[in-house]
């Protein structure tokens, strides 16, 4: 009678080992994707060709975005800083998951380089007109160019 319960003992615990194991796996618990934007930016500017281009920074994002870092939570970007150019490339990750500022400071850039662009330049209007604001979790993208589709694929080999 003991070497049945031994055996019976033995054979329940065979059995609900895996089930134990299962329970641990890695589909309970929530991951979130960490993506470094100066790799993305590097990566795009490497394969796509702006003139005079110029690197995101804290004053840049102030004033041409009018967002402040304390406001997102990590920023990149690269545009070009001639007159005859609308390319522009930017990556902020939401803060606290609010990408709603971050797609309203996108729009509101979109509106001032169209007004520079309405009268002289119509390929640039053209590229700004089909300006893509791409949201992908907290990381929110701005691309004003003439191969937004190879930006676009760019951007989501990192997702």
């Amino acid at each position: 009678m003991k070497r049945i319960l031994i055996a019976v003992s033995i054979i329940l615990m065979i059995i609900l080992l895996p089930f134990s194991l299962i329970s641990c796996s890695k589909d309970t618990v929530s991951i979130t994707k960490s993506v470094d934007l100066d790799v993305i930016m590097h990566d795009i500017s490497d394969n796509v060709d702006i003139s005079m281009p110029t690197e995101l920074d804290k004053q840049t994002l102030q004033q041409l975005f009018n967002l402040t870092p304390e406001q997102v939570g990590k920023y990149s970007g690269v545009f070009s800083m001639t007159m005859t150019s609308a390319d522009t490339f930017i990556a902020i990750k939401a803060k606290d998951g609010d990408t709603s500022v971050i797609k309203e400071a996108y729009n509101n850039r979109i509106v001032n380089i169209k007004s520079s662009f309405i009268k002289n330049i119509n390929s640039e209007y053209r590229k700004v007109k089909n300006a893509k604001i791409i949201t992908k979790g907290d990381y929110v993208f701005l691309i004003i160019s003439s191969n937004t589709k190879e930006v676009q694929d760019i951007i989501n080999k990192y997702f």
